[in-house]
């Protein structure tokens, strides 16, 4: 995180400058297996100049697995997608993999998966077609799902960047693709900059 903040404008001022932590508050997340809670901790970041302009100037800053305002954890939904691509619910199945017990917070998480896993995709897209000397879109495969199609763009995204740097290039999993999506839609009055910078620095190194 303190590399990406050298390199990547802030999301609250749109600049680029040290990161300053505020705060490291516990959180709770789901243990599927038990349908307890259990506790992480996380990060919240301070800019001082989104607030002297008076904007949002604090953040949380989640760990990828973790879904906004809710212990169910995102890196389970989407295991449980790989099994049951469109979405369709299996209680019992969704009950053990995810740990929520009521059929509504199920269908949501569901929902709001596929619809950042199709967000995500679109947002790969447009970094490949910035980069198309090294990586273009794979084909869709016929049947093919949303998240089964987002792995075969996060993998061809890899390949473009190692094509362009090397060693210095990142493999990120589909899941942090997914994370980015919901971060920029649930950021208050949107982020300060582009989520193709953010991707460029993640995977490339680069922002140029």
């Amino acid at each position: 995180m303190r590399e990406l903040a050298g390199a990547v404008p802030c999301l609250l001022c749109g600049q680029v400058h040290e990161l300053k932590i505020h705060s490291y508050p516990r959180r709770k997340v789901r243990v599927p297996e038990t349908c307890a809670n259990a506790t992480i901790i996380i990060v919240v970041i301070v800019c001082a100049t989104a607030k002297e302009q008076g904007e949002q100037y604090s953040k949380r800053i989640l760990p990828p697995f973790v879904a906004p305002y809710c212990v169910i954890r995102r890196d389970t939904v989407m295991d449980y997608l790989r099994r049951h691509p469109t979405g369709t619910m299996h209680y019992r199945m969704a009950l053990s993999m995810l740990g929520a017990l009521d059929k509504r917070t199920i269908r949501r998480h569901l929902a709001e998966a596929l619809g950042f896993i199709g967000t995500a995709t679109m947002q790969i897209a447009d970094l490949l077609a910035q980069m198309a000397f090294f990586g273009t879109m794979p084909p869709r495969g016929l049947g093919e799902s949303e998240l089964a199609y987002l792995e075969a763009a996060s993998e061809e995204l890899g390949r473009a960047a190692r094509r362009a740097c090397g060693a210095r290039a990142r493999r990120i999993p589909s899941l942090v693709f997914v994370h980015i999506a919901a971060v920029v839609k649930g950021h208050r009055g949107g982020p300060k900059v582009s989520t193709t910078c953010v991707l460029r620095a993640l995977v490339f190194g680069d922002t140029s």
